[in-house]
């Protein structure tokens, strides 16, 4: 899964539920959700299955960004997270996550960036059924803030089946998706996801997107990571980062990793094809490394490129905190989570607005 590609968001049982919770696009996953409580603080990983907590994931062939991400637990609950550019804290009283980017929380620029997610609301599992989240940028004095709605569904045994949200930009722009996954014997074999931006004076635009997953079930048992080819994890898509699922917010993982793995973009007309190779383990069961092949195929310039992908786990490492150790180039990214995805598609719709007039 490419970084600026997920543009998915992950469902498929219950749609007509959903659509009678939120059958006004403006009300989606705010007051309108009806299950869940509000949540205090978050529950052990391993009620979400995670049996071996993850400290690390990593892409050694990287020199760039080896670590893709680090994990701090405390009493087996996730504390703190970093993903090579921000830094997430998970608190408590009621349960809040917040995210900022390191490079400019280490500097003196009057340029800052940060996301709180917040009422948030989980089922009896633990799982977030419904939350928010504003992203602020701050620039000179200047304050320009968007807002996420979300909520999600989850099946019998706790994998998350059904998305929506809802993404309102500064200037009034809106983005709305729904997703839809579909689970077979404990693992996601397929994800279709569709969102439309609606921007003021121009027609909607509508994005399709499609994941296709096959596994064996004799081979690669999964005891909880969600990366298996890179830094997205599996079938979360657009709304959150990866750190919410080794968190244990998202629901559960697939029982074994995938053999094969196929993206569709159909909104540039790309195809991305993914082959696990091997799966290393460690003594004790937990994943040690993944090892992968990748064709990348771009129809609409009748290009393609292969690339073999190393993913590797740890599981002990203490770190300090200050991510120092582990941060290797800052590079400003102005856009922090959730919704990066999102918005990093409209900035490339913008982008390409300008080139044309």
């Amino acid at each position: 899964m490419l970084t600026y590609s997920q543009f998915s968001i992950v469902l498929v049982c219950l749609v007509s539920f959903c659509l009678t919770a939120c059958s006004n696009e403006e009300e989606v996953c705010s007051e309108t959700i009806s299950y869940g409580k509000h949540a205090s603080s978050l529950q052990p990983v391993s009620k979400a299955g995670i049996k071996f907590p993850v400290t690390s994931v990593n892409n050694p062939y990287s020199s760039y960004q080896p670590i893709l991400h680090a994990f701090v637990y405390e009493n087996g609950c996730m504390k703190k997270a970093y993903n090579g550019d921000e830094e997430f804290e998970f608190l408590s009283d009621p349960l809040t996550v917040k995210a900022s980017d390191i490079y400019y929380k280490n500097t003196t620029s009057e340029y800052s960036e940060y996301t709180e997610i917040k009422n948030i609301k989980v089922n009896k599992d633990g799982f977030i059924t419904s939350c928010e989240a504003i992203y602020t940028e701050e620039d000179e004095g200047e304050i320009y803030s968007e807002k996420l709605s979300v909520m999600l569904t989850y099946d019998d045994e706790g994998h998350l089946i059904l998305s929506k949200y809802h993404y309102t930009w500064y200037d009034g722009s809106t983005e709305t998706g729904t997703t839809v996954n579909t689970w077979e014997n404990g693992n996601l074999i397929k994800v279709s996801a569709k969102s439309v931006l609606i921007e003021e004076g121009e027609e909607e635009r509508e994005f399709l997107y499609e994941e296709e997953y096959t596994y064996d079930e004799n081979l690669y048992p999964n005891p909880g990571i969600w990366n298996f080819y890179n830094e997205e994890g599996i079938g979360i898509g657009d709304v959150f980062p990866v750190e919410m699922c080794y968190a244990g917010l998202v629901g559960k993982t697939t029982k074994n990793i995938p053999l094969t793995y196929k993206e569709s973009q159909y909104f540039d007309d790309a195809y991305y094809n993914y082959t696990t190779n091997s799966v290393s383990y460690n003594d004790d069961g937990s994943v040690q490394a993944i090892n992968s092949s990748a064709v990348y195929n771009y129809n609409y310039s009748n290009s393609s490129y292969r690339q073999n992908i190393r993913i590797t786990f740890g599981y002990d490492e203490q770190w300090d905190e200050n991510w120092a150790s582990i941060r290797t180039t800052p590079t400003p990214t102005k856009r922090s989570i959730p919704g990066r995805f999102i918005g990093l598609r409209k900035k490339l719709l913008d982008r390409e607005n300008n080139k044309i007039n």
